[in-house]
Protein backbone atom coordinates (compact mmCIF):
# COMPACT_ATOMS: atom_id res chain seq x y z
CA UNK A 1 0.00 0.00 0.00
CA UNK A 2 3.24 2.35 0.35
CA UNK A 3 4.54 1.89 -2.81
CA UNK A 4 0.62 3.14 -4.21
CA UNK A 5 0.70 5.92 -1.66
CA UNK A 6 4.00 6.89 -3.32
CA UNK A 7 3.47 6.70 -6.86
CA UNK A 8 -0.10 8.44 -6.48
CA UNK A 9 1.99 11.26 -4.87
CA UNK A 10 4.68 11.17 -7.96
CA UNK A 11 2.27 11.48 -10.80
CA UNK A 12 0.37 14.26 -8.77
CA UNK A 13 3.52 16.14 -8.40
CA UNK A 14 3.90 15.35 -12.29
CA UNK A 15 0.71 16.46 -13.11
CA UNK A 16 0.90 19.70 -11.59
CA UNK A 17 4.25 20.41 -12.64
CA UNK A 18 3.16 19.87 -16.21
CA UNK A 19 -0.01 22.51 -15.04
CA UNK A 20 2.66 24.39 -14.04
CA UNK A 21 4.68 24.15 -17.48
CA UNK A 22 1.63 25.50 -19.09
CA UNK A 23 0.90 27.87 -16.72
CA UNK A 24 4.36 29.45 -17.94
CA UNK A 25 4.09 28.89 -21.53
CA UNK A 26 0.93 31.10 -21.42
CA UNK A 27 2.06 33.81 -19.48
CA UNK A 28 5.57 33.87 -21.81
CA UNK A 29 2.90 34.53 -24.49
CA UNK A 30 0.95 36.57 -22.57
CA UNK A 31 4.27 38.86 -21.83
CA UNK A 32 5.45 38.56 -25.62
CA UNK A 33 2.21 40.59 -26.70
CA UNK A 34 3.42 43.49 -25.19
CA UNK A 35 -0.66 44.71 -24.50
CA UNK A 36 -1.29 46.22 -21.01
CA UNK A 37 -3.68 43.20 -20.45
CA UNK A 38 -1.40 40.60 -21.84
CA UNK A 39 1.51 42.12 -19.56
CA UNK A 40 -0.79 41.84 -16.86
CA UNK A 41 -1.91 38.75 -17.29
CA UNK A 42 1.64 37.43 -18.04
CA UNK A 43 2.54 38.53 -14.86
CA UNK A 44 -0.30 37.31 -12.70
CA UNK A 45 0.49 33.99 -14.56
CA UNK A 46 3.88 34.07 -13.74
CA UNK A 47 3.12 34.92 -10.17
CA UNK A 48 0.92 31.86 -9.68
CA UNK A 49 3.13 29.87 -11.54
CA UNK A 50 5.90 30.45 -8.88
CA UNK A 51 4.04 30.33 -6.01
CA UNK A 52 2.20 26.64 -7.00
CA UNK A 53 5.54 25.60 -8.10
CA UNK A 54 6.93 26.19 -4.34
CA UNK A 55 4.06 24.91 -2.60
CA UNK A 56 4.51 21.33 -4.40
CA UNK A 57 8.01 21.33 -3.77
CA UNK A 58 7.53 22.50 -0.56
CA UNK A 59 5.30 19.90 0.21
CA UNK A 60 7.00 17.24 -1.37
CA UNK A 61 10.15 18.22 1.02
CA UNK A 62 7.81 17.93 3.64
CA UNK A 63 6.28 14.53 3.40
CA UNK A 64 10.19 13.21 2.19
CA UNK A 65 11.54 14.30 5.38
CA UNK A 66 8.62 12.67 6.98
CA UNK A 67 9.46 8.91 5.27
CA UNK A 68 13.20 9.27 6.27
CA UNK A 69 11.98 9.83 10.17
CA UNK A 70 9.85 7.01 9.82
CA UNK A 71 12.71 4.69 7.92
CA UNK A 72 15.01 6.15 10.90
CA UNK A 73 12.81 4.68 13.43
CA UNK A 74 12.32 1.36 11.62
CA UNK A 75 16.04 1.26 11.50
CA UNK A 76 16.39 1.47 14.94
CA UNK A 77 13.84 -0.85 15.91
CA UNK A 78 11.39 1.03 17.14
CA UNK A 79 7.96 -0.87 17.02
CA UNK A 80 6.23 2.41 18.34
CA UNK A 81 6.39 3.59 14.57
CA UNK A 82 3.44 0.43 13.98
CA UNK A 83 0.57 1.92 16.07
CA UNK A 84 -2.29 -0.57 16.35
CA UNK A 85 -5.51 1.03 17.21
CA UNK A 86 -8.72 -0.29 16.85
CA UNK A 87 -10.69 0.48 12.92
CA UNK A 88 -14.06 1.28 12.11
CA UNK A 89 -15.06 -1.27 9.24
CA UNK A 90 -14.07 1.86 6.89
CA UNK A 91 -10.67 1.84 8.21
CA UNK A 92 -11.39 4.70 10.17
CA UNK A 93 -10.22 4.97 14.02
CA UNK A 94 -13.10 6.03 16.42
CA UNK A 95 -12.41 9.34 17.74
CA UNK A 96 -12.37 7.68 21.45
CA UNK A 97 -9.42 5.86 20.73
CA UNK A 98 -7.86 8.16 18.30
CA UNK A 99 -8.06 10.83 21.49
CA UNK A 100 -6.42 8.44 23.85
CA UNK A 101 -3.38 7.80 21.83
CA UNK A 102 -3.23 11.30 21.18
CA UNK A 103 -3.63 12.31 25.13
CA UNK A 104 -0.61 9.15 25.72
CA UNK A 105 1.61 10.97 22.37
CA UNK A 106 1.44 14.29 24.47
CA UNK A 107 2.24 12.88 27.82
CA UNK A 108 4.94 11.38 26.19
CA UNK A 109 6.06 14.54 24.42
CA UNK A 110 5.88 16.39 28.12
CA UNK A 111 8.06 13.74 29.77
CA UNK A 112 10.50 13.90 26.63
CA UNK A 113 10.93 17.08 25.18
CA UNK A 114 13.94 16.50 23.29
CA UNK A 115 13.36 13.18 21.97
CA UNK A 116 12.38 13.83 18.09
CA UNK A 117 10.79 10.69 18.19
CA UNK A 118 7.86 11.60 20.61
CA UNK A 119 7.28 14.65 18.34
CA UNK A 120 7.09 12.11 15.20
CA UNK A 121 4.48 9.82 17.42
CA UNK A 122 2.36 12.94 18.24
CA UNK A 123 2.33 14.24 14.57
CA UNK A 124 0.92 10.38 13.95
CA UNK A 125 -1.52 11.15 16.31
CA UNK A 126 -2.89 13.70 15.59
CA UNK A 127 -3.16 13.17 12.11
CA UNK A 128 -5.59 9.97 13.42
CA UNK A 129 -7.28 12.66 15.21
CA UNK A 130 -7.61 14.77 12.24
CA UNK A 131 -5.82 17.41 13.49
CA UNK A 132 -3.68 18.34 10.72
CA UNK A 133 -2.38 21.67 11.31
CA UNK A 134 -1.07 20.18 15.03
CA UNK A 135 0.38 17.09 12.84
CA UNK A 136 2.63 18.96 11.02
CA UNK A 137 3.82 21.56 13.51
CA UNK A 138 4.55 18.40 15.60
CA UNK A 139 6.20 16.75 12.36
CA UNK A 140 8.01 20.30 12.09
CA UNK A 141 9.49 19.51 15.47
CA UNK A 142 10.69 16.05 15.20
CA UNK A 143 12.06 17.07 11.94
CA UNK A 144 14.34 19.76 13.65
CA UNK A 145 14.80 17.74 16.61
CA UNK A 146 16.03 14.80 14.36
CA UNK A 147 18.72 16.83 12.85
CA UNK A 148 20.46 17.23 15.74
CA UNK A 149 20.22 13.67 17.36
CA UNK A 150 22.59 11.19 15.95
CA UNK A 151 21.56 8.30 14.21
CA UNK A 152 21.69 4.87 16.30
CA UNK A 153 21.87 1.63 14.70
CA UNK A 154 20.73 -1.21 17.41
CA UNK A 155 23.58 -3.77 17.54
Amino acid sequence: MAVDRKFAALLGGSVTMAAILALATAAVSMLRTATLLGISLGIALSVFAVMTGTLVIRQISFGLSADRLFRRMEAENDARCYVELPRSPSGRVPAEAAAQYRTECISAVTARPDDWREWFLLAGAHQIARDHRRAVEALRQATALSRSTPVTTPP
